[in-house]
């Protein structure tokens, strides 16, 4: 599984880049704040021209989905076996385009 790359702001915002035409795979690590309490649930919601698609828990800490389209905010919300419930939210932005010469 591809872990495309997030960016972090200097305000915190969580950032990824990414084209109108671009699909790929991103996967949020709930391991350190789990620690060991297993993802038995992950919902994921989109705006903007956002799609969510094939989204799937992996060794019960990652949560991860192939997210298509290039302005918008992803949130996806884990909850673990023990009833722990976290929301983390994303923008989605086109990529900066320098001129070429």
């Amino acid at each position: 599984m591809t872990r495309s790359a997030f960016v972090r702001l200097s305000a915190g915002t969580l950032v990824i880049y990414q084209g109108p035409l671009d699909q790929l795979d991103y996967g949020l690590d709930y391991s350190a704040l789990l620690k060991g309490d297993p993802i038995v649930s992950s919902a994921w919601e989109a705006d903007g021209d956002i799609t969510v698609d094939r989204f799937a828990v992996h060794d019960g800490a990652v949560a991860s989905a192939f997210i298509s389209g290039s302005q918008g905010v992803v949130t996806n919300t884990v909850t673990s076996a023990g009833g722990r419930r976290k929301a983390v939210s994303f923008c989605v932005v086109p990529p900066l385009t320098a001129a070429c010469a």
